[in-house]
């Protein structure tokens, strides 16, 4: 029995280069945005990958590059873009962490700070030759997460949110899994100690206060 070749995530997801996506929820989150930036971030073809939060600061592979600057211009990523193909644009390094987290990327002990909303807003639009890919969430690498009042950080200027929950947290104890917990339960009912089920993931997922917010 021969073996077919995964599609590549970008079209999974129905993206085309010059889309603009950002990541919601939790557990893969980065790994997703990760992907993304070397499928859609090729010669002639740029990808920026923000956030609007907080991400760490990756150990830099072949032909990609690190922006860090509070007020990026299209002329000043238009130059870059003519270097390298995949940028990471933040604005300044933040807290440091004890030692790299595990991910999907090799990463440095420290985090960078990113982007506010409205500033991608007013980039983004003067940018349409770039695929933008924006994690607005954080999760603090639980598995699952139910959204702050304050949250997302999203965008106005987007094309599509990818909701993100991890099937890893299948059959474990919704506490210790879920970032808010608490709040989770008071929406969807069930206790810290159940374990998290199918219907629980997809009821959290749908969830107008959940993963649809």
């Amino acid at each position: 029995m021969g073996f077919t070749t995964p599609s590549p995530l970008y079209e999974t997801l129905g993206l085309v280069p010059g889309s603009v996506i950002a990541f919601v929820g939790a557990g893969g989150k980065t790994t997703a945005g990760w992907r993304l930036l070397h499928e859609l971030g090729q010669p002639g073809a740029p990808a920026v990958w923000t956030t609007t939060t907080h991400i760490v600061e990756p150990i830099l592979p072949e032909e990609t590059g690190l922006l860090l600057t509070e007020d990026p211009t299209p002329g000043m990523l238009r130059l870059l873009f003519q270097r390298l193909p995949r940028w990471i644009l933040g604005a300044r390094r933040a807290e440091a962490l004890p030692e790299p987290p595990d991910g999907p990327y090799p990463a440095h002990p420290w985090k960078l700070l990113g982007l506010p909303p409205g500033q991608l807003d007013r980039l983004i639009p003067r940018m349409p030759e770039a695929s933008w890919l924006i994690e607005a969430d954080g999760a603090r690498r639980m598995l699952l997460k139910w959204p702050a009042a304050h949250e997302p950080a999203l965008p106005a200027e987007i094309d599509a949110v990818a909701v993100v929950a991890s099937l890893e947290a299948l059959g474990r104890p919704i506490g210790a899994v879920t970032h808010r917990a608490g709040q989770a339960i008071s929406h969807l009912g069930g206790d810290l100690n159940d374990p998290v089920t199918p219907a629980w993931i997809a009821a959290l997922i749908r969830h107008p206060q959940g993963g649809q917010k």
